[in-house]
């Protein structure tokens, strides 16, 4: 490559033109998948049974909450907006049903009648319709609470897997609606549910994405101008990356795959891996420049001298991220594949444009900047690192103490993820969560299926018997509330109960009144019924451990009721879980990588010991930001996991310049500690230049409404910070502590 950009750069032009066209097509052919299903889409028993539900039982997921809060949800005012919002919110388009305290219906008598009172009705009409809603299977702690002092209109939308564009005209009209009410005095009224809270991170991000990543650049840009300063040198390092993420992007458009939630900060991750290699390239061009060549033949240079250290930090990169593919989520795999193939168009980015924009954008004279800059980094290192270096061994071995301490605490950290964690603070939605939370428990949905013989009659006492014996194993954990199924509408039924073991004729009757209302609960033609309950949105553990114990009575069940299924399902159970796999399976893909690096770097560089000396810096930025969660309390959550990824691959590029210098000077060099300085000084700029850039660009993200998102920024702050330590001052001595040529009085 050296070769032929020194005698035919106009080639790497026609490649670099040529690539780039062909990205702006794959670019015109993106597209974005916003189905939120697809974050946990997989292809076990577990989701098998989700989509059987969705199927027959309809979605769970699909539901909207609004909640009214008021002194008293029966006064005259209360009970008319009620009414008000009912028949609003039903006329909206994509909204196929409204559940509030105005559809509920008593059976007594002739014909049914309204609970909720008119506003004409006494106080005794209104204490027995409190009484009456409270005997409701719907009343108290499912559509109003039990002091009754909030209420709640439950919206349920189209069927089916929805993505944020189709739920977004839905969700608007209803605010707008919401919005032109006259409220009572002392009354509140606000939409959350998974469809609104999906809206606004959705929204959210998209918002941020375009703000922050602004706002990022410029902090990037002013920075390496500080550094650089000048403005040749910034365009040399960062248009190559930008290139390296518009290349990545079109990649993904060619392959036909949409960007998701977790794909779409894919061209951002490319930048970053291909601003690193860029800098150390754009360092050692100008390096050659003070040293008299011209600019063509200083970027050859370059790629002669570092082109391999370059594609060593792509492949060992790029494998890590493939490594991924073994994941059992559908999403993780897409992830690591498409990560893995845009690292190598980051590669070709950047050693196709380096070279050409030095040759376009340098200045005809070199500047001595880079020389005094070269200097203080002399300085730097003679002052720092010199006593380091003085005591390798012990120096060392602090580094190893710290990497075995902060691992054995990084190794305590816990998957979980919550919607409150992911939902945009502040937002109407997320502060409705909130308070439905403590309202009413939860508002995540969890589902239990009850399947029976086909040849056995509905309304026979086992089949109730199954039902009731199920459902009482969700209520008997301490999380879940509001467990709703069959038998509980059947007190609507006039009749005594039968005794115990004779079929029960009100199941009958109970079908060809409520037939609508009881279809997300009562399948008699599939042999089927689905019990439903909330979850908080709790931690991970606390959750799966009730979600555990709940199977674990419902396989003791099946013993007990021969013939009959029983299966715990529901979006927020799957959901739950195979993000918990997501997280531990990113985990997983770092231990992988570290491996995979160590091994590669071993082979190139023709030396276990270095290989072995390598999984120190690498690995030290991980447990120790991994150690840093622990002691804030913060869970691994899917954000964490990627920035830890991040953190890995910004510590392996440096780490693999650093012993590629190491190797060139060592020869040079009379003895390790002379090597490790004029190492330090050469390779210390271009990672601290890129370290404080990278930093700026993610201090940005510190003023976003998430949590999530200031997290992976502090995660990469910190990574950062302690990457510098570990290349520029612990790797030097644990070079000249393990160097073979070093006498025993080092």
């Amino acid at each position: 490559l050296a070769s032929t950009f020194s005698k035919r750069p106009s080639l790497f032009a026609v490649a670099a033109l040529l690539l780039s066209v062909a990205a702006a097509v794959g670019i015109s052919r993106v597209r974005f998948s916003e189905s939120p299903r697809g974050l946990f889409k997989s292809g076990d028993a577990a989701f098998y049974e989700l989509e059987r539900m969705y199927e027959d039982f309809g979605s769970d997921d699909g539901d909207c909450l609004v909640l009214i809060e008021t002194p008293d949800v029966l006064s005259p005012a209360a009970c008319a907006l009620v009414v008000e919002l009912d028949e609003a919110l039903a006329e909206v388009d994509g909204i196929v049903e409204v559940t509030s305290l105005a559809d509920l219906m008593t059976t007594g008598g002739l014909l049914p009648r309204p609970l909720l009172p008119k506003e004409s009705a006494d106080s005794a009409a209104r204490e027995a319709a409190r009484a009456a809603i409270e005997a409701h299977p719907l009343g108290a702690d499912q559509l109003v609470d039990p002091t009754f002092r909030s209420t709640i209109l439950l919206l349920r939308m189209t069927s089916g897997d929805m993505t944020v564009a189709e739920m977004m005209p839905v969700i608007e009209d209803l605010d707008a609606r919401i919005a032109s009410l006259d409220l009572p005095p002392q009354t509140s009224v606000a939409m959350t549910g998974i469809p609104p809270l999906r809206a606004a991170i959705f929204g959210t991000i998209q918002e941020e994405q375009r703000s922050l990543s602004l706002l990022g650049l410029v902090l990037s840009l002013s920075v390496a101008g500080l550094l650089f300063r000048k403005v040749g040198p910034v365009l040399v390092a960062g248009l190559p990356s930008l290139f390296a993420g518009l290349w990545a992007a079109g990649l993904v458009g060619w392959l036909g795959v949409p960007f998701d939630v977790m794909t779409a900060q894919l061209p951002l991750l490319v930048q970053i891996i291909a601003l690193c290699d860029a800098v150390h390239l754009t360092h050692h061009i100008l390096e050659r420049r003070r040293a008299g060549l011209s600019r063509r033949e200083a970027a050859a240079s370059s790629l002669s001298a570092l082109g391999g250290a370059c594609m060593l930090t792509t492949f060992t990169t790029a494998v890590g991220f493939i490594s991924l593919a073994v994941s059992r989520a559908d999403a993780i795999q897409q992830f690591g594949l498409l990560f893995g193939a845009s690292v190598l168009m980051a590669f070709l980015a950047v050693i196709i444009f380096v070279p050409l924009c030095a040759t376009l954008l340098l200045r005809a004279e070199p500047d001595a900047y880079e020389a005094r800059a070269e200097a203080r980094m002399q300085g730097l290192g003679e002052r720092l690192l010199g006593p380091l270096l003085d005591r390798p061994r012990l120096t060392s071995c602090f580094g190893l103490l710290l990497a075995g301490l902060t691992c054995a605490g990084a190794l305590s950290l816990k998957p979980d993820n919550r919607l409150a964690e992911s939902s945009p603070e502040g937002h109407p939605a997320t502060d409705a969560l909130f308070r439905i939370e403590e309202l009413y428990g939860g508002l995540v949905g969890v589902s239990v299926r009850v399947d029976w013989p086909l040849d056995l009659a509905s309304s026979d006492a086992r089949v109730l018997d199954a039902i009731r014996d199920a459902s009482d194993a969700i209520e008997r954990t301490e999380l879940h509330r509001g467990a709703l199924s069959l038998p509980n509408f059947l007190s609507m039924v006039p009749g005594s109960e039968p005794s115990p073991g004779e079929s029960d004729p009100r199941v009958t009757l109970l079908e060809s009144l409520t037939a609508s209302t009881l279809s997300s609960y009562w399948r008699p033609d599939i042999s089927s019924a689905r019990i439903s309950a909330r979850v908080p949105d709790a931690n991970s553990p606390a959750v799966e451990a009730a979600h555990t114990q709940i199977q674990s009575d419902l396989a003791a069940l099946g013993g007990e009721h021969p013939g009959f299924n029983f299966f715990l399902t529901g979006t927020g159970v799957v959901a739950r879980r195979n993000i918990d796999t997501i997280i531990t399976d990113l985990a997983r893909g770092l231990f992988i990588a570290a491996v995979t690096i160590f091994l590669a770097l071993s082979v190139f560089l023709s030396s276990w010991r270095l290989g072995l000396v390598s999984l120190v810096p690498n690995l030290l930025p991980l447990s120790v930001t991994g150690c840093a969660l622990v002691l804030f309390d913060h869970p691994l959550q899917v954000a964490s996991a990627i920035a830890f990824s991040v953190c890995l691959g910004i510590a392996v590029d440096d780490t693999i310049h650093f012993l590629h210098r190491w190797r060139r000077e060592r020869p040079l060099a009379e003895n390790a500690h002379e090597a490790a300085q004029r190492t330090f000084v050469g390779v210390g700029l271009p990672i601290l230049v890129t370290s404080l850039v990278l930093a700026a660009g993610f201090l940005a993200l510190q003023p976003s409404v998430v949590a999530t998102t200031r997290l992976f920024g502090w995660i990469i702050l910190g990574g950062l910070a302690t990457a510098v330590f570990a290349d520029l001052f612990l790797l030097p001595a644990l070079l000249v502590a393990t160097d073979p040529d070093e006498g025993d009085d080092q």
